[in-house]
């Protein structure tokens, strides 16, 4: 009898190991998700700084729970600056030069916590104003979405403003940031329990296992069955080197953190990889690689609205072919201001397919189907 239950257990171990994981499945993801496009004579003035192209800013998106309805997004990105106190972002001086408010009427705009914007002072428009306010939404349309596909949230904390870039004496009254420190990247974790309870999350812990780091574990294919992970999300801090390293600090491989992080590889924390534009240099062989060993990888199909402008598809087409498991784009559906009507879709236009490098596991469109979203939920 002990050596019946012992085979049926190996068997059920095999069956598990075989089970197609979120690392062989290719999902759509949108930049910038919350950006409403700052008006025309503001884009125009950031062009004549010399330093940025105001059309790379001409892009706008529709509400995140109608992008995961209706556009089969499940990726998406929120740049966050850091509001402790509350009311830091408030300003909006470009505004001076339309005759509009340079202060924010909103007011969840005054309350404590991360606020959700493109750069202060300038492209402050936004979907959602605060990540308390994003994430809420997310979880709404998930809670009536039950059978979805995993949601990666894509967490960017920002930490430039336009009082780096100017004079001293020209930079009065511009916003200024809070420092980055322990305490501020450790309360992206606070907000995130604030919203999602902990059995919707896939956090490092579920990853890594009894392994001692968290890279050891995604090259020895540990990564979530795609089946377990439906209905839930996951995190990834983008951050610089030196916030990444406050938010690593005494977690090692992100023990009892609920992001990930853009570690480089050969480091404990390793696990997801961002290489921006498969077009460039040998990035499209590093992507291929990456994905075979275990990582999951972001790229993107577009930026700077100029792919779309041109309807040059052929970053797009790298990028659906690289393997990687998130292809991000402005463009879930075409600008009509456009005529080239460029958008980008997964092959089939479905949340997501079959990784088209990995074949470790026996993935089948059936395992990376959906239920019909409540297109109610998305209104």
């Amino acid at each position: 009898m002990k050596r019946l239950l012992l085979f049926a257990l190996g068997l059920a171990a095999v069956a598990e190991g075989a089970a197609p994981r979120l690392n062989d499945m290719q999902l759509l993801g949108t930049h910038n998700s919350y950006h409403i496009a700052p008006a025309r004579m503001i884009r125009k003035i950031v062009s004549l700084s010399g330093r940025v192209d105001g059309r790379s800013l001409d892009y706008t998106h529709q509400k995140l729970a109608v992008q995961l309805g209706k556009f089969n997004v499940r990726q998406v990105e929120l740049d966050v600056y850091a509001d402790p106190e509350g009311g830091r972002f408030t300003k909006r001086l470009v505004n001076l030069l339309l005759g509009k408010s340079p202060t924010a009427s909103e007011r969840v705009m005054y309350r404590r916590g991360f606020k959700v914007l493109h750069f202060p002072d300038i492209d402050f428009n936004s979907n959602c104003l605060t990540l308390q306010l994003c994430l809420l939404e997310l979880r709404k349309w998930s809670e009536a979405n039950v059978r979805h596909l995993p949601l990666v949230i894509w967490i960017e904390l920002k930490e430039e403003s336009l009082a780096q870039h100017l004079p001293a004496f020209l930079g009065f009254g511009v916003t200024k940031l809070f420092p980055t420190t322990a305490a501020i990247v450790s309360s992206l974790d606070t907000e995130i329990r604030g919203v999602f309870p902990r059995n919707k999350i896939i956090i490092p812990d579920d990853v890594r296992g009894d392994e001692r780091t968290l890279e050891a574990a995604v090259l020895n294919n540990q990564w979530p069955t795609i089946e377990s992970a439906r209905g839930k999300v996951l995190f990834v801090l983008d951050s610089s080197d030196s916030a990444r390293a406050l938010y690593v600090q005494n977690h090692v491989a992100l023990r009892n953190r609920q992001l990930f992080v853009l570690a480089p590889v050969g480091t404990p924390e390793a696990a997801i990889i961002n290489l921006t534009d498969p077009l460039e240099g040998n990035t499209r062989t590093q992507i291929a690689e990456l994905v075979k060993r275990g990582y999951i990888v972001r790229t993107r199909s577009d930026g700077d609205t100029m792919n779309a402008r041109k309807g040059d598809t052929r970053q797009r087409e790298a990028a659906l072919a690289s393997g990687a498991q998130i292809v991000s784009t402005d463009y879930p559906v075409p600008d009509s201001r456009f005529s080239s009507k460029y958008f980008v879709q997964i092959p089939g236009g479905h949340p997501a397919r079959c990784n088209p490098l990995r074949s470790v596991n026996d993935c089948t469109p059936a395992d990376v189907s959906e239920p019909s979203v409540q297109q109610s939920a998305s209104r």
